[in-house]
């Protein structure tokens, strides 16, 4: 079958489902999941623009592949997810481009902001000090910094989400890396509502993690990937 000829479910992601279906697929193997979760991120993180984070992601999500298949699964077969370095790649550059623009625009939105509250909230000069600039630049400097702050921050949401089951398919499906980002977002898209909800659990389990400081969210990292695979 084809890329052309696969299809997903709509409204098919649900939050709560998807967080018990991820535990249930790790909870007998946690510490080993743990251990692959943990060193594939600091393979990911090894080289530069996220380049060896495909590979790492696909490696992953072929042990909860093998999990979910009641197939064994051992520590080398993260390693494994390098059998799909080209197509993980691609993905990868596909998912970096528009983000490397976004976080470029988002600094100089926030040193836009900083300027512009500087004159806009300067103080009035002193005698034989030079007037500073019309408040009104600093203003019009906040506003505009503020609204491509918060568009950026749109932006690296929506592709955040719009990609998120790119690596998965790219193991499970074997498809090539641009036709996983397209069908992924077609995926996204129709699970749009479920989606979101995910993420905002993820987001709240997150912040409890954090409240026990850094061991938190290590031990939180297997549930986070797991939950975007079912």
């Amino acid at each position: 079958m084809g890329p052309h000829n696969l299809e997903f479910r709509r409204r098919a992601v649900r939050p709560m489902a998807c967080l018990g279906d991820a535990w249930q697929l790790i909870r007998d193997e946690y510490w080993l999941f743990l251990g692959i979760v943990f060193v594939g991120v600091f393979i990911g993180q090894m080289a530069p623009m996220g380049l060896l984070v495909g590979p790492a992601l696909c490696g992953i999500h072929l042990c909860f592949l093998r999990r979910e298949s009641d197939l064994p699964v051992r520590f080398e077969m993260l390693f494994d997810g390098f059998n799909y370095f080209v197509q993980a790649l691609i993905a990868t550059l596909i998912i970096i481009t528009p983000t490397v623009l976004v976080v470029i625009v988002a600094y100089g939105s926030m040193y836009m902001i900083m300027i512009g509250a500087v004159i806009a909230f300067a103080p009035p000069p002193g005698q034989g000090q030079a007037p500073p600039p019309n408040p009104e630049i600093g203003i019009v400097m906040l506003l505009v910094g503020s609204v491509l702050m918060l568009a950026s921050i749109a932006i690296a949401v929506a592709i955040r989400t719009l990609t998120i089951f790119c690596y998965p398919l790219i193991v499970d499906k074997e498809l090539p890396g641009f036709e996983a980002v397209k069908l992924s977002c077609k995926a996204a898209m129709g699970n749009l509502g479920g989606i979101i909800g995910l993420l905002l659990l993820q987001v709240l389990i997150d912040l409890v993690a954090n409240l026990f400081c850094c061991i938190g969210p290590i031990l939180m990292m297997p549930l986070d990937l797991a939950i975007w695979w079912q």
